[in-house]
């Protein structure tokens, strides 16, 4: 996929996306959450949470996060289906691509940013992808 050449196409599926996230709202006692990408690698299943971010600055430490109720909602997959959730984060500043478990990334070191809830992790915590 190519987003320049496809652009037509993948708004048109946009629009087609909205409209069921519109009407999933509608429904009682439904929630529900948008993946990026989700892949069986082997025998495992995987929710990789996919980001194109600046890196966020200290204090109290340089990182990267998502929103802390993908972070609820990742981790509800994964207590309920087995579906390892995944932070990949490409760095707008340096294009480096860091990734770890959200589960492992939990069990550090965090802070969460009190105007929108971001969940911000340690970039020491992050592993680095070479792709």
């Amino acid at each position: 996929m190519n987003i320049d050449k496809d652009f037509e196409r993948i708004k048109q599926g946009f629009k087609g996306e909205e409209i069921i996230r519109n009407y999933l709202s509608s429904l009682p006692n439904c929630r529900y959450s948008q993946a990026d990408i989700i892949a069986k690698i082997n025998s495992n299943w995987y929710c990789f949470e996919v980001k194109h971010q600046e890196m966020f600055e200290s204090p109290p430490f340089n990182g990267h996060g998502l929103p802390l109720y993908q972070v609820k909602f990742r981790i509800k997959l994964f207590n309920e289906r087995n579906i390892i959730p995944y932070l990949i984060v490409v760095d707008k500043g340096t294009n480096i691509i860091y990734y770890n478990s959200i589960l492992k990334l939990e069990k550090g070191n965090k802070f969460t940013t009190q105007k929108v809830s971001r969940v911000i992790y340690p970039i020491e915590n992050f592993l680095i992808l070479n792709p």
